[in-house]
């Protein structure tokens, strides 16, 4: 998970890079991350939001410009 101001749970953009294995106790719900800041992350696929290539770059660029 991760978290912005106040502590509070936030999204970030990342890219799925592994998709789940097969194994009958995850039932497919958990998925490679990486973040914008190349940090790897397992992410349930229900925590997770679609976005399109645009957006994403839009999204990593606008966090690097306040950062």
């Amino acid at each position: 998970m991760v978290k912005g101001e106040d502590d509070l749970p936030c999204y970030v953009p990342g890219r799925v890079e592994v998709t789940p294995k097969h194994a009958p106790q995850d039932n497919g719900k958990f998925y490679e991350v990486t973040l914008y800041n190349q940090n790897r992350v397992s992410a349930l696929r229900t925590s997770m939001l679609k976005i399109g290539k645009a957006r994403y770059n839009f999204s990593v660029s606008y966090i690097n410009d306040r950062l």
